[in-house]
This record gives structure tokens, C-alpha cells and sequence, in this order.
């Protein structure tokens, strides 16, 4: 044993400084997954390097979707037929 909470304690009563565990493989793992999670909270801060085709709906789309019409009314009733130039 000798790794933990009461090691640490034991060392400030003795005096001595704590040191990093290097040679712990929790304190890797830990230390992986907080890395991990700090990339995924400033990854979406940072500018992206140019139109990404991905995200469809993004504002920066190159390509954005054409408006369509609506085929119900509020009161939900279908629009009636428009009078085109055929009609």
C-alpha cells in the first residue's frame, strides 16, 4: 500500500514534502482523462481553420438550405394551392 489519502497525511505529520507519483498508473490515468476532458471544452472555443462541410445547419455552411413552404397553417389547416403562372 503506501499510495492515498493516509500516506499524504502521514508525510505532512513527518514533515516531509509530497511528491508527484510518477511511477502510480492512476495518477496516468487521471491525469489522461482530464487532459481528454479540457481538449473537449476548448476545442469548440477555438476558430476553426475553414468551412467545414460537416455542419449542415453552422451558419458558416457554404452551401445553406433553401426556404421551403410551410404545407400547414397556424390553425393547422393545409395552405391552399398557390395560382402559379399555369393556372
Amino acid at each position: 500500500m503506501g499510495h492515498g489519502f493516509h500516506s499524504a497525511r502521514r508525510a505532512e505529520q513527518h514533515g516531509s514534502q509530497l511528491k508527484m507519483p510518477w511511477n502510480d498508473w492512476q495518477f496516468w490515468i487521471v491525469t489522461l482523462v482530464a487532459l481528454l476532458g479540457a481538449c473537449a471544452v476548448v476545442r469548440p472555443m477555438l476558430p476553426s481553420r475553414g468551412k467545414s462541410h460537416a455542419c449542415p445547419g453552422c451558419p458558416s455552411a457554404s452551401n445553406p438550405a433553401k426556404p421551403r413552404p410551410a404545407k400547414l397553417t397556424i390553425e393547422g389547416m393545409p395552405t391552399p394551392p398557390s395560382r402559379g403562372a399555369g393556372g
